[in-house]
């Protein structure tokens, strides 16, 4: 009967925790703002080690990968005055500010898996100890220290993903911010061109 009980409490935990994964999921796949969709995602293809992993880790932590790209927005026609490069410019602001969200998501959420790992870690340590004491306990007790593992090795993959995805977001906000830049010197050299010409 106890055994039973057990594997039905053990059952309502895992529906439970499949749930909260998907509607997570769900929840931080979407985009931040409109921003978001408006302007997608990183104007040239990632890197080969960065597309590896949002391909075959398709995280949430990865989303902003996904997001649609903005090169054929902002590509450049010859014929393109310094209003139509500032317009460019624009799109490219507004990817950024929709990177800048995201990377603030980004941390609060490995703040969170950092404190989880830290208390689970913690319960971890406390239960191996009674293990000993109680030389190795009974059956539930088991699956509980087997469960907090879990957890523990979960949130250390979490905490690895977070950093991976917050160092590549990064590099991609410089290499944004230093095209927009670009964009708006190339502007304000074409406006300076038309006025002496005149």
């Amino acid at each position: 009967m106890r055994r039973c009980l057990l594997l039905g409490i053990l059952w309502v935990c895992c529906a439970a925790a499949v749930r909260g994964d998907a509607s997570g999921a769900t929840a931080s796949t979407a985009p931040a703002d409109s921003a978001q969709t408006s302007t997608p995602a990183p104007a040239d293809a990632p890197t080969p080690a960065v597309a590896d992993t949002a391909r075959l880790r398709p995280d949430p932590a990865w989303a902003w990968w996904r997001w649609p790209p903005v090169h054929a927005a902002i590509a450049i026609a010859p014929l393109d005055g310094p209003q139509d490069i500032l317009a460019k410019e624009e799109i490219l602001a507004d990817r950024i500010d929709a990177l800048v969200i995201e990377a603030a998501r980004l941390d609060t959420l490995a703040a969170a898996w950092q404190a989880r790992s830290v208390a689970m870690t913690a319960q971890l340590e406390v239960l191996e100890d009674l293990a000993d004491v109680q030389l190795g306990g009974d059956l539930e007790f088991q699956q509980r220290t087997g469960s907090v593992r879990e957890e523990v090795v979960q949130a250390a993959e979490q905490i690895t993903t977070f950093a991976a995805t917050r160092t590549a977001l990064a590099e991609e906000l410089i290499r944004l911010r230093s095209l927009s830049e670009t964009y708006r010197q190339q502007a304000a050299q074409l406006r300076e061109e038309e006025e002496s010409s005149r």
